[in-house]
Formats: C-alpha cells, structure tokens, sequence
C-alpha cells in the first residue's frame, strides 16, 4: 500500500506541475509581453495566476505612440481591440483573443517622460484592474 500512496502522490505531483506549466504556458511570462518600444525602460514586472504585467517609463514618446506600438504587436499576436481612447497627456488599450486580454495604459510624468503599464492575462478582471 505505501508504493501505490507514493505513486499516487508523486502522480499527483506530476499531473499538478502540468496544469500549473499550462497556465504559465497559456499567459507566458514577462517575456512573452510584446516587446517595449526602442528606448523603454522596466521599471516592474509581476505576474501572478492568471496575470503577467510590465512597468515601464520611456522619453521622447507620446502615449498614443506608446498604445499604437502595442495595437500592432497585439495584432500580430491575433488580438482585436475591445475599446481604446487617446486624450490629452493620456492613451489606453484593451485587447483580447480567444479568453486573453490584454491592456496597455500610458501617460505622461511630471517630468516629461512617459509611463505606462502593459498587462495581459486569462483573468478579465484582473487585467481590468491592472489598468
């Protein structure tokens, strides 16, 4: 009885680490972002179950070139645009394909620079409050 528990157990194991590395498969990890616009600098990345985000800041870009640079990226990748707005100092993206969202939001600093976040995942409402 000890051998078929171990089995189990290591069965188990094996079977968890599988699920677990097709979720991380699915939503890919930091690297699996589309890559920053030339000249962007991470400022933070986290990811969680459901969730992979980037932080960024980058000089000499608008935030609507910023969310332009991802809406290309992103389309590459087969998502479509759910909604986006542009403003004044300010630019978001909400994309999704096939239960993977994505958002990208970006904004102008104080100092002139542009910050923005680029956050993908299966969990709709944790992209949401990303952005």
């Amino acid at each position: 009885m000890l051998v078929s528990l171990r089995t189990a157990l290591l069965v188990s194991i094996t079977a968890t680490a599988l699920v677990v590395g097709a979720v991380s498969v699915a939503i890919g990890g930091h690297s699996d972002l589309p890559k920053a616009p030339k000249g962007s600098v991470m400022v933070d990345h986290h990811t969680r179950t459901g969730l992979v985000a980037a932080d960024y800041k980058i000089d000499g870009m608008s935030p609507a070139a910023v969310t332009k640079h991802y809406r290309k990226a992103f389309k590459a990748r087969g998502f479509s645009v759910r909604s986006s707005r542009s403003s004044s100092g300010y630019s978001y993206l909400y994309m999704k394909n096939a239960g993977v969202f994505s958002f990208v939001g970006a904004g102008e600093g104080r100092r002139g620079e542009v910050h923005f976040e680029v956050c993908k995942g299966t969990d709709k409402l944790q992209v949401d409050v990303c952005g």
